[in-house]
């Protein structure tokens, strides 16, 4: 078999290995025309690395811009303090005050560790002799790693936050924390030591089996000689994997770096603005810049030792996004886009008393925990709030619909919709591990179910709240629950004619019977369209009201103690019955605190 048909049958082909040439192969295919590294910290290893950075400071024209576009200086102010790491032979490094020098430097992003794994920190007792010299054997290995990474690349200084911080100078703290952002952005690279879980452990964290690679000798049809290597199984993982990208304080450093040397368990791997790369010059996924609430949404999963800290860890990346925007940044969202930022479901319950207690009740910050926010998964809709801002520091003021409503004490099994998270554009994306409840409307003549409820705090009085309607939403014609009045199935005429019966006995049966057809439909599109499978019998009469175009998302509020004309948010809501929403209070003023 000659190697263009051997090259043709792995579905890839052969590229040049020289350097700073990018490699063509997919990034799903186990072939490369690069052997992975024996080593990650041999001269080989350090070669590539060097090769990665040059390739991007001379190509990328994309890499020498900020977050919000603007191109930089080509040399960089100098953080406050840095770590000037001298020579290769040197056995000492000193910290040193940078008084506005212009010089390239490095910056690494590390897990600290548990309180007796803390890494050497620079305090008020020991600045004057930080200043003069550090042993680099009274650095911790991951400091160690970085410094001799920093020396081999020709980089002649690094800013790590523990020892270019005081650490128990407060105002210092404060001051440095609200400069992390552009301190990060402006490093010429950020090294990341993803895998290790403490600064004990070091960049160069082996935990796996190194891939069994076969080498592929081939002669083209000019007779030059080529390889490719193929491993016989994958373990490499992704850029956003690792102990260090479950850290809160980490999550602006790997969005405002623009170029990133990140140390996984498999080995190293790049990242800059472009793309990513592995050992093996492989392109892999690479999500530099997000959408705010998609970013609130992948940070309120992270781990912080103090809740106090939750807003002040993304202030760097605030101050930097602040930049290209026009409106304001005030607890933790932005008051051009507050609707969208102040419509989120916890996914689990939060315990009392945890977040950030100085927050708001509608600030995502006030809860600890993961969160959904609705506003990532696009819809077609409309704000139904007329006027939304934030007043007296931190009240929610909201002209908009309000209606009286309680929420079920029993839990409702959801699992009939669980199916919406195969796509996200479909905008309900509603899974989550605490109990969801029925929501119910005040009627004239008795309770209905009008949506459902996703409350805060697992202990909540469920009488006495209110809906505060802020978005109306169109679904996609995709959406098993979308149903088109103007062309009916035989199951929507069905329906129709069950819902107008005079010979049903009560509202309740006709919605029961409504939702048992109603989840039939939606089994049958979510078949269709490979939806996760569905139980029929459960949460029925919910679906004999969801059978429409529209859903309107709302807050739960119910009054604030000591306060009868002050609100406080208390869950997130879906309603489903647009007769209901339709009766709400209009144009009211809701002031929550």
């Amino acid at each position: 078999m000659d190697s263009d048909r051997l090259i043709l049958l792995l579905k890839c082909r052969v590229t040049s290995a020289e350097p700073g040439v990018e490699n063509s192969i997919d990034e799903e295919s186990r072939i490369s025309s690069f052997a992975p590294l024996p080593t990650d910290r041999d001269q080989k290893a350090f070669n590539l690395y060097a090769r990665w950075l040059e390739d991007c400071l001379k190509n990328h024209d994309e890499c020498r811009r900020t977050i919000t576009g603007t191109t930089m200086d080509a040399t960089p102010y100098l953080p406050s303090r840095v770590i000037d790491v001298g020579n290769e032979d040197d056995q000492t490094v000193k910290l040193v005050v940078s008084k506005m020098k212009r010089a390239d430097y490095c910056a690494l992003s590390h897990c600290w560790g548990p309180p007796h794994l803390q890494p050497l920190r620079t305090v008020k007792s020991n600045l004057a002799s930080h200043l003069k010299e550090i042993l680099l054997t009274k650095l911790p290995k991951t400091f160690q790693d970085a410094v001799e990474i920093t020396r081999k690349l020709g980089i002649g200084y690094i800013w790590i936050d523990s020892l270019c911080i005081i650490q128990d100078d407060t105002d210092d703290w404060l001051r440095e924390s609200e400069k992390m952002g552009a301190l990060y952005e402006q490093a010429i690279l950020t090294i990341s030591a993803v895998a290790a879980t403490n600064s004990t452990e070091g960049c160069f964290v082996y935990k796996r089996k190194r891939n069994q690679v076969i080498e592929i000798q081939l002669t083209s049809q000019n007779a030059i000689p080529s390889r490719l290597f193929c491993s016989l199984y994958e373990q490499e993982s992704s850029l956003n994997s690792g102990p260090l990208r479950e850290r809160a304080w980490t999550c602006q450093e790997y969005h405002l770096s623009r170029r990133m040397l990140l140390f996984h368990e498999e080995g190293p791997h790049w990242k800059c603005r472009r793309h990513g790369l592995d050992q093996r010059n492989r392109i892999r996924e690479s999500d530099t810049v997000l959408d705010w609430s998609e970013l609130l949404e992948q940070y309120s999963r992270c781990k912080i030792t103090y809740e106090t800290d939750r807003l002040i860890a993304l202030q760097g990346m605030a101050n930097e996004l602040q930049k290209g925007r026009n409106d304001e940044y005030r607890l933790g969202v932005w008051t051009g886009d507050l609707i969208q930022q102040v419509l989120w479901m916890m996914e689990v319950f939060a315990q009392p008393n945890s977040g950030l207690t100085t927050a708001p009740s509608w600030s995502w910050a006030s809860k600890s925990g993961s969160k959904h926010f609705s506003s990532i998964y696009p819809a077609t809709g409309n704000n139904m709030a007329k006027k939304i801002s934030i007043i007296d520091d931190s009240t929610l003021s909201v002209n908009g619909s309000l209606r009286k409503c309680s929420v079920s004490v029993e839990e409702v099994d959801f699992g009939c919709v669980r199916h919406y998270r195969w796509n996200t554009e479909h905008a309900l994306n509603l899974e989550r591990e605490a109990p969801i409840h029925h929501l119910m409307g005040y009627e004239e003549l008795d309770n209905n179910v009008v949506g459902i409820a996703a409350m805060d705090l697992h202990e909540t009085q469920n009488d006495d709240l209110y809906c505060l309607f802020l978005r109306s939403e169109e679904r996609y014609k995709e959406d098993p629950l979308y149903f088109d009045a103007t062309k009916p199935s035989s199951a929507t005429v069905e329906i129709q004619n069950i819902t107008h019966s005079s010979s049903a006995e009560n509202r309740t049966e006709r919605a029961i019977k409504t939702g048992q057809l109603q989840c039939e439909i939606c089994q049958s599109r979510a078949n269709e369209i490979g939806g996760d499978s569905m139980n029929l019998n459960t949460f029925s009469h919910i679906w004999g009201l969801a059978r429409g175009k529209h859903y309107y998302r709302t807050l739960l509020l119910q009054k604030a103690p000591l306060h009868n004309d002050m609100y406080t948010r208390v869950g997130y809501a879906l309603v489903f019955s647009a007769a209901w929403a339709e009766n709400a209070d209009v144009d009211q003023e809701v002031r929550i605190i």
